[in-house]
């Protein structure tokens, strides 16, 4: 213990991910045990009595504390290499005495707030457009990365395992750009089976903020380009257009009724290069379309998201799992990345008109071991000439005008739709993990104690030598066994059936998060419009809103393919549950049969 005992209440919800660590949400107050037990982490005591690890960046001082129990405040940042000799020796002797103790996570950034840029007619036809985007740290992630349309990068640079830099302008609520920021550091473990990690409760000005690389200055600034330019471009002739039709149900992408492709994610391996000097890990990837695979680092899974971020700005693209050094968990968090991008690109191969672009198309067909044509292919996909605002140009939406307030009213309602599903998906997550971690631990602890019991029983029954007391002692020595085996079976249940659950709640949230950044870029185009009608013609108003009619189109066929899907795998989900729920009790009903049998001939 160091400096005794204190209270601290938490500012952030963190969810434990293995035994050793102790689970809370936001306002708990917990009991500080020990201060000293390195790398960021403290030993505490909550409310019910339950000890483990918590994350002190995570905490704030309840009560007044004397300043010689303090620690020492940790940098926001690992110290760089070029630090004083003093700092380099203490971070290195504190890192060797605590090897042990992987680094917590850090807390929840406060939000930030992105500068739009509206880009005019004029402007745009003389000057290239640079859309620096500004990504907030998620808790699990470590970078800040920034990019622009123009950005290149080398295939020799970036390992997933190397020391890297991150430069990035964040603008805060009120202060100027900062200034640059380069980190160099490496973590010392990671893991890969966090299904859930709570976001702060944020103000709603806010909510369109918190979430990844998807950010509304971008998407809101295609739109407005998209709206006011009176000089649209003549497209070629073989430019695919997109399709839009409109069903019983609503607007549908045209291609929905093709059958979709799938996406197999083979095992991981390491690649080496340099001589071996440095290392990568690449990911199998087989399409069913050419059944011929194709290995890919996790950086070109970065940089196809970020080219279909660019170009579908109304179209939901899920957040890629997060980027992390390798440490003592290595293989494991592999694994469980390795889990989370098979997840991803199955989504991603579901969407007809992603599954169709030319960046999906390039990202798993073109043979990695060619550099050559990657590079030649992907120079090619960022000077894409119909991205962002140019896309709703290649859109050809039904030949029905739209009217606002039917439109109005139908996005409020599913605006609602998506709040109140993030929540029940939310609440239900911390139910299933609590679930899971009363079949691990609570209940194999007492059915294995309960076990133990009966054979306790069954030794003591033994020193009676009749026979029928020697029946009896085998009845329940049996019978104690089985409870052994049925404890052994609730620690491995949740891996056969809540997992996948889990698995898909949290895929869903990662959807959920980005669809208020395609409904506000909607939105966007309403309130431009009534800003901009006095000052316009009535033949104006009526060609942009026809286009704004166009942006509404892709934002209702988007709404209508996730609720379709969201159909589908909620069935799917629920149904392999379920079963799996029937077969485990399943086998716990027979081994109960089986034991009773043996009173039989007592």
């Amino acid at each position: 213990m160091s400096g005794g005992m204190f209270q601290a209440v938490a500012l952030y919800d963190f969810h434990s991910q293995s035994e050793k660590e102790l689970s809370f949400q936001a306002s708990d107050i917990v009991t500080i045990l020990s201060t000293d037990i390195g790398n960021g982490w403290w030993e505490a005591r909550n409310g019910n009595g339950l000890k483990g690890l918590v994350p002190q960046s995570y905490f704030k001082f309840h009560c007044p504390v004397p300043a010689s129990r303090l620690p020492l405040p940790e940098p926001p940042f690992p110290l760089p290499a070029s630090s004083s000799t003093s700092s380099s020796s203490s971070a290195s002797s504190s890192a060797s005495s605590q090897s042990s103790i992987a680094l917590p996570p850090r807390p929840p950034p406060k939000p930030v707030r992105v500068v739009q840029t509206y880009i005019s007619s004029s402007s745009s036809s003389s000057s290239p457009q640079h859309h620096h985007r500004c990504v907030p740290c998620n808790a699990r992630f470590n970078a800040i990365e920034v990019l622009s349309d123009n950005e290149d990068w080398d295939e020799d640079d970036d390992d997933d395992n190397e020391d890297y830099n991150v430069i990035t302008e964040v603008y805060s609520s009120n202060k100027c750009p900062t200034s640059t920021l380069e980190k160099n550091s490496k973590l010392n473990s990671c893991k890969y089976d966090d299904f859930f990690e709570d976001d702060d409760e944020e103000d709603e000005e806010d909510l369109y903020h918190k979430h990844g690389k998807k950010l509304v200055g971008i998407t809101t600034g295609s739109a407005d380009m998209y709206l006011f330019n009176m000089d649209p471009p003549a497209l070629p002739s073989d430019v695919k257009k997109i399709n839009i039709y409109d069903s019983y149900e609503g607007p549908v992408w045209s291609l929905s009724a093709v059958p979709s492709m799938t996406c197999k994610l083979g095992s991981p391996r390491k690649e080496k290069k340099y001589k071996g000097m440095k290392s990568y890990t690449t990911y199998q990837v087989l399409p069913s379309t050419t059944n011929t695979p194709v290995y890919r680092r996790y950086k070109q899974f970065d940089w196809l998201h970020d080219r279909l971020v660019e170009k579908f700005s109304t179209l939901i693209i899920p957040h890629l799992p997060e980027k992390q050094i390798s440490g003592r968990f290595e293989e494991e968090f592999i694994r469980g990345r390795l889990r989370k991008l098979s997840l991803w690109m199955s989504r991603m191969c579901k969407h007809p008109i992603i599954s169709q672009s030319e960046a999906f198309i390039h990202f798993i067909h073109c043979n990695g071991n060619v550099e050559v044509q990657w590079k030649a292919g992907k120079r090619q996909i960022e000077r894409d000439k119909y991205k962002g605002a140019y896309f709703f140009y290649t859109v050809e939406p039904p030949g029905i005008d739209l009217d606002p307030i039917v439109v109005e009213i139908q996005m409020d309602k599913f605006g609602r739709f998506i709040r109140s599903m993030e929540d029940s998906i939310k609440h239900l997550s911390n139910v299933c993990q609590k679930n899971g971690y009363r079949y691990r631990l609570k209940f194999h602890k007492e059915f294995l104690t309960l076990g133990k019991s009966y054979e306790e029983l069954a030794k003591s029954f033994e020193l009676d030598n009749r026979k029928s007391s020697r029946k009896l002692s085998s009845a329940i020595q049996y019978t104690g066994k089985t409870y052994i085996e049925i404890a052994l079976l609730f620690s491995v249940q949740p891996s056969k059936d809540l997992v996948n659950l889990m698995e898909g709640l949290q895929e869903y949230r990662g959807i959920l998060s980005v669809f208020p950044d395609v409904l506000l870029v909607q939105r966007s185009t309403t309130n431009k419009i009534q800003e901009n009608a006095g000052q316009l013609t009535r033949q104006e108003v009526n060609k942009i809103q026809s286009r704004a009619d166009v942006i509404t189109y892709t934002v209702l066929a988007e709404i209508q393919h996730f609720q379709v899907n969201r159909v589908t795998d909620f069935s799917n989900y629920m149904q392999a549950y379920l079963q799996g729920q029937i077969d485990f009790f399943k086998q716990i009903t027979s081994k109960l049969e089986k034991s009773l049998n043996f009173f039989d001939n007592v």
